[in-house]
């Protein structure tokens, strides 16, 4: 896409989508800041994420490459998507900065999960008990089951603090609910903090860098 984009007529558009994804993942991290154990509030979640980070990816890959129509025909496949735009960013940033922001986030092992999560969710999970009901072939894992197993690494990473709060007590489990809740957010922000610096430094393209407040990930959220 060139930076004169046809006279600016899909200016407005990509504004709309860049508005979109950022409200949506910024809602996902005001969600998973108050997430309770409970499976009811997991796929609120799971979808705002899954749509929000699917905007993402695709924007990115769609104005670094300027091909539209490959961005339709990898469908929902969010996190293999997000490879590829992680492919472009190190072939394209200018700056020691933000290779080191892939480096953190190819590294990020929580993260990689949660976007594993997401894709299932949008690629071929979304209506996953009904596909059952109606008799399809569903993946092996529903979001659900992979939901549960994020929050069982994440007791296992944070098991120390089972030794220290009373987890028969409502504030031992707040405390440790909690503890999992800014994991999912750091890993979360680091992730969109790549995007952002990626887009500020010219490797998504040069829309990109002009959008790219857009995409800002304390714009309306606080660092967790």
């Amino acid at each position: 896409m060139t930076d004169d984009l046809a006279s600016r007529q899909a200016w407005v558009p990509l504004w709309r989508e860049l508005a979109d994804s950022s409200a949506l993942l910024d809602r996902g991290d005001e969600m998973i800041e108050t997430y309770k154990w409970s499976e009811r509030d997991a796929p609120p979640i799971i979808a705002v994420l899954a749509m929000g980070s699917e905007r993402l990816v695709k924007l990115s890959y769609g104005l670094a490459t300027d091909d539209w129509h490959g961005v339709r025909a990898r469908g929902h496949r969010l996190a293999d998507l997000d490879d590829e735009c992680r492919k472009i960013m190190r072939a394209n940033a200018p700056t020691a900065y933000v290779h080191d922001l892939i480096s953190g986030v190819d590294a990020d092992g929580l993260l990689a999960d949660l976007l594993r999560l997401l894709q299932v969710y949008a690629d071929q999970g979304r209506f996953y008990n009904l596909d059952m009901l109606r008799g399809l072939a569903v993946a092996s894992d529903s979001p659900e089951m992979l939901w549960r197993d994020l929050r069982a690494s994440l007791s296992q990473t944070y098991r120390h603090l089972y030794g220290v709060h009373d987890v028969r007590t409502d504030h031992g489990v707040a405390v440790i609910e909690a503890a999992h809740n800014a994991a999912l957010r750091r890993s979360l922000y680091r992730w969109r903090e790549l995007y952002y610096r990626a887009w500020i430094n010219g490797a998504c393209g040069p829309l990109a860098k002009r959008f790219s407040g857009e995409i800002n990930p304390d714009r309306n959220r606080p660092r967790p």
